[in-house]
């Protein structure tokens, strides 16, 4: 009936506000929208987005078919395109609704180096991976096989602090296990696996 939510993978947990504060509506699903700092909620009587981390949230309009329906789970492709579930098994299907937030990211200040589990994992064929710089690097970010050989180079320049996000393609690419490492000039080296399934 409330939602929590974590910044540190999972470490910690903390309560956020809820989307609806009627007493009657219980959120069902969240689910982020790739490549941004969007959440989307549904819960029993509606669909809503957060732009900071649930602080506040705004609706986004659903058909009226669906006022004796629970709305319990989506899917966002990007901003612009995305579907919500519901209960009795309708599917919505939400086009240019998300589009008329003026900065989808939120510019929180990062403290620290940090590389994200890329997603989808499993995936196929082209996975996203998110990473954090604190301050200006020089950046590496590299995929290799289990053997340790290098596969794809992503990212090899110079960045500003911020959040980025780099794809990887990997259509001509076998399945199985891949490590993908970010290493900067600052002294961070981290590494993660990802798994790709075709």
């Amino acid at each position: 009936g409330y939602l929590i939510k974590t910044t540190d993978g999972g470490e910690t947990w903390a309560a956020t506000n809820n989307p609806d504060t009627s007493a009657s509506s219980y959120v069902n699903g969240v689910v982020a929208v790739p490549g941004t700092d969007i959440i989307v909620a549904m819960d029993d009587i509606g669909v809503y987005y957060t732009t900071d981390l649930g602080a506040t949230w705004s609706e986004i309009s659903t058909p009226a078919e669906t006022e004796d329906d629970y709305l319990i789970s989506g899917i966002f492709q990007n901003t612009d395109f995305g579907y919500v579930f519901t209960y009795n098994g309708q599917i919505l299907r939400f086009q240019s609704q998300v589009t008329d937030i003026s900065d989808p990211f939120v510019h929180h200040t990062i403290r620290d180096f940090h590389l994200y589990q890329n997603y989808p994992n499993p995936f196929n064929p082209s996975t996203t991976i998110r990473y954090a710089l604190p301050k200006a690097s020089d950046v590496q970010l590299i995929v290799y096989n289990m053997l340790g050989q290098k596969v794809a180079t992503l990212v090899s320049q110079k960045q500003s602090p911020g959040t980025y996000t780099a794809q990887w393609d990997a259509s001509d690419f076998a399945s199985g296990i891949y490590i993908y490492r970010l290493k900067t000039d600052q002294g961070f080296t981290q590494a993660k696996r990802l798994l790709l399934i075709k």
